[in-house]
């Protein structure tokens, strides 16, 4: 048994699959050298703040059809003060505004989707948070 610990998006991918109806205790995490008999490769879904491939945007549509949505029409996804000069100065105007204000880094995958389904308006400085506009509405 190995001592090394998952890093901490593995919650979020799990938690993924949950919304999406597979059964976590149904994956294998492969540590070492394994055989199958077939293996099968999927296509890299999205391209960290530049592309998105269509299946990734149906598999999220999918999961918010079986994640309730919060009563946020407004929100504000805010750098965690420990990252950032000035970021509550952001917070003050959009909470100002009528915007919610949530950290990403400190919110799970069944929350996000939640927050954001019926989310109407969005706003978050930049980064890699950006990424969750895969889980707003269409327009």
């Amino acid at each position: 048994m190995s001592n090394v610990k998952n890093p901490p998006y593995f919650d979020l991918i799990y938690e993924l699959f949950e919304c999406i109806g597979v059964d976590p205790g149904n994956l294998i995490e492969i540590k070492e050298a394994t055989q199958f008999r077939t293996v099968i490769v999927p296509e890299q879904a999205y391209e960290l703040n530049t592309n998105y491939h269509n299946k990734y945007r149906e598999l999220i549509d999918f999961a918010k059809g079986y994640v309730p949505a919060a009563e946020y029409r407004k929100v504000y996804f805010a750098k965690l003060p420990s990252r950032s000069i000035g970021e509550n100065l952001a917070v003050d105007l959009y909470k100002s505004n009528g915007f919610s204000i949530f950290a990403p880094e400190c919110l799970g995958t069944k929350e996000m989707i939640s927050i954001l389904n019926e989310c109407e308006e969005f706003a978050a400085s930049s980064g890699s948070k950006l990424i969750t506009l895969f889980f707003l509405m269409m327009a």
